[in-house]
Parts: C-alpha cells; structure tokens; sequence
C-alpha cells in the first residue's frame, strides 16, 4: 500500500469478526513500533502482545473506551520504560508515534485496528499495570484492539485547510 494512500484511508476499527491472527504476523505488526522516532532516540517503547480471550474481554469490560478488545483477535499494549526517558511529555510523544506506525501497519496489511488510551487516566493506568504484571517503572501509554474488520470503513477526506497556518499564526 503506498503511503500516503495509507494514512488518508486508515481509519479506527471498533468491531472485529474475533479470528485470532497468528504470532508472526503478530510480531510484525508490533515491530513497526520501533522504527517510530523517539526523543534523543531514547527507544523507550516496548510491547505486550496478547491474545488470551479471557483477558482481551477482561479489559473489554473494565476499561471505559475498550469494548472493541472484546471481538478482536489480539491486542497490543504500548508502554514506555522510564529510565530510558523520564519526562512523561518525551515517553508519551515517543509512544504515541509508535502507536500510529503499528495502526498504520495494520492497515497495510489489511486488519483493522483502534487505539485505546489508558495515560494519563490514573485508573486506567492501574487496571493494565495490575492485568499485566507491570513493574513500576514502565508507563502504559496505550492499548491496540486489531484484528479482521466486520466491516471495511472508507476513508474520510478530514483536510482542513482553515488550520494550517503559514509563517505565523
């Protein structure tokens, strides 16, 4: 898929048909996720990928904005580690790229997929430190629902030119 064409069509995938996706195509979709750029290229992201039914509805159910992980095929937590970066503005930007290569790698490969924030929502925090065995140290950012789409959404033409500014605001 070129790439362009790509970032205009990509859209958030909510409903998934629940067929799990194998490891390797799995391991690639999350990969991608380090070729993000990262703030003194400090690579703080790292990646749980899980599948487990029970704990893909688990979090489906106790997280506010994640019902799409209930049908999905798997999902993918993006976290920072804080001794690489410690300044939340840098770990959060640095994640938050490499969240959108992997949706975008999703796409590409024909899936679907949605970002689900859990930072800066202290209890959102907690439930995925505590689902995941996290230690302190790491900071999840955000989880990914992926999967096969029940239905394809066509891309949206969301150019406003009324918000580039040129030279000065």
């Amino acid at each position: 898929m070129e790439t362009i064409h790509g970032i205009r069509t990509r859209r958030s995938i909510r409903e998934f048909t629940g067929k799990v996706l194998e490891d390797r195509v799995l391991e690639e979709i999350a990969a991608l996720g380090f070729f993000a750029p990262t703030a003194h290229n400090l690579q703080p992201q790292e990646f749980i990928v899980f599948k487990d039914k029970k704990t893909l509805e688990q979090l489906g159910r106790d997280l506010k904005y994640a019902k799409g992980l209930k049908t999905s095929g798997a999902g993918i937590l993006v976290m920072a580690d804080t001794r690489k970066q410690p300044e939340p503005g840098f770990y959060v930007a640095d994640t938050a790229a490499a969240i959108q290569n992997i949706l975008l790698g999703i796409h590409a490969m024909g899936y679907g997929g949605v970002w689900i924030g859990v930072y800066p929502v202290e209890e959102y925090i907690q439930v995925v430190k505590e689902t995941f065995g996290i230690p302190g140290h790491y900071m999840p950012v955000g989880l990914i629902a992926l999967g096969e789409p029940v239905t394809a959404k066509e891309g949206l033409d969301r150019k406003d030119a009324s918000r580039i500014h040129w030279e000065k605001f």
